[in-house]
């Protein structure tokens, strides 16, 4: 793998998965959530195998992980027979399973793990390849309730898969073709990773892969992992009908499911870490001059060199025509008309006409624009001073913020302060914003007070 291709999974490992970010106190791989599914379901733990020997028919037993102990005492024998008196039994590993497994459950595991090719749509996430997604149809024929897989899309990880089954057992999920196994080939059928059987009155679930059960994938919140674990819980309890089970890990019994999970998230690592894993990356990639390798491969020189003529060329052409626009002869606004200046010169116009345009041969409005300014704030609180005490805007927080700043600058300008010179372009920019004040105001977007 090339050092980018690296940055780029390492940043989108770290980033993307905080589902397997550790917290202080807790390992990763355990099943706290899945056993509190249990408690939540009101279902007691059993506390050994003999306790199974009574009423199997009400109860359910769940083994996750190595299923080597059933070698030892003929348990393997004992749980066939369990099954055949109406015991449930899910089982979920992706050790390789025994050859005495295969003969009294008929299925065996290979125990060899499967994973995606790089940059396939069928990693979770899209760039987990250890992690392959499973997605299966519903499966009416199968019936509701034993159509476990019907519908999700489930999260492995790193999971192996069932390389062998009888015909009296039937397929509940299967991994999409195209895996590539331990040795480097891919596979082009659709390798099984769940079966499903009877013996006598009892049913049993064998799954290639415990993991898809662990707190991190159960809580990740982009699969429907969770939603697998509910059904298979009711599937095991025929829906509440079985309150006791016995839930197996790793050869060990947990005799005790949690009533609460507190404080059970996964955060994403500090800031810092991930500053420090960038900027580490990237520090490698400028020391190998990888950036202006990268360009030239994707770039050849010659069209790199062709674009920034382009472009220098077109810079040029702009700032020439800026240049000939700027020296075109442009009437001077300060000298008066001819027009105008006769009318003055005769005495026609009133004072007050005189005095407009005196302003505007002057080129400074502010004694209108601050009268305008009086008049509208008037207008819109007859009841209080000619500028407002205060502003209220109903809307989000930004108009809030636009509305206090501009009722305050036109405040300043009725009162006389902050605009010592006012030119007629910007005379017209402070009617447009006194004629929004009054819309807003008659609106009820503001009110003035």
């Amino acid at each position: 793998m090339t050092r980018a291709g690296f940055l780029a999974v390492l940043l989108g490992t770290v980033i993307a998965q905080p589902a397997l970010t550790q917290q202080p106190g807790r390992r990763y791989g355990e099943t706290d959530l899945f056993r509190f599914l249990l408690q939540a379901h009101q279902i007691e733990p059993l506390r050994d195998f003999d306790a199974l020997e009574v009423d199997p028919d009400q109860n359910a037993l769940f083994i996750f992980g190595n299923t080597q102990f059933l070698d030892e005492q003929s348990r393997v024998e004992d749980l066939r027979r369990l099954i055949r008196m109406g015991l449930r039994v899910v089982i979920a590993t992706d050790f390789v399973t025994s050859q005495r497994f295969a003969d009294e459950l008929g299925v065996k595991i290979s125990g060899e793990f499967v994973k995606t090719p790089q940059n396939s749509k069928l990693a979770y996430r899209g760039m987990l390849v250890d992690c392959p997604i499973i997605r299966m149809p519903p499966r009416p024929a199968l019936g509701a309730d034993d159509d476990i897989f019907g519908g999700l899309e489930i999260a492995t990880n790193k999971p192996s898969y069932i390389s062998r089954y009888t015909d009296q057992l039937w397929r509940l999920a299967e991994f999409p073709p195209g895996l590539v196994g331990e040795d480097g080939k891919e596979t082009r059928i659709s390798l099984p990773f769940a079966v499903s059987g009877e013996i006598g009155s009892g049913q049993f679930i064998v799954i290639a892969d415990h993991s898809v059960f662990i707190n991190e994938m159960l809580a990740a919140g982009d699969n429907q992992n969770l939603q697998l674990a509910i059904r298979l819980i009711r599937w095991a309890t025929q829906g509440g009908k079985r309150s006791q089970v016995l839930f197996v890990e790793e050869a060990s019994i947990w005799q005790h499911f949690p009533d609460t999970i507190e404080q059970f998230d996964f955060p994403f690592p500090p800031p810092e870490v991930l500053v420090q894993i960038a900027n580490h990356a990237i520090a490698g990639l400028e020391q190998e001059d990888f950036f202006n390798r990268l360009l030239l491969e994707i770039v050849p020189h010659r069209q790199i060199m062709r674009v920034l003529a382009l472009v220098g060329t077109v810079l040029l052409a702009l700032f020439g025509l800026y240049c000939l626009l700027r020296s075109k002869y442009r009437a001077d606004p300060k000298v008066p008309r001819l027009p105008e200046r006769l009318t003055v010169m005769t005495g026609d116009a009133t004072a007050g006409e005189r005095r407009r345009q005196a302003l505007l041969r002057g080129g400074n409005l502010a004694e209108t624009a601050r009268e305008l300014a009086r008049q509208t704030f008037r207008q819109l609180n007859p009841d209080s001073s000619a500028t407002p005490a205060g502003v209220r805007v109903h809307g989000p927080w930004w108009q809030r913020v636009s509305w206090r700043w501009r009722v305050s600058r036109l405040s300043q300008l009725a009162e006389g302060r902050g605009y010592p010179a006012v030119s007629p372009r910007r005379l017209l920019k402070i009617a447009r914003e006194l004629s929004w004040l009054r819309t807003a105001a008659q609106t009820g977007a503001i009110e003035l007070s």
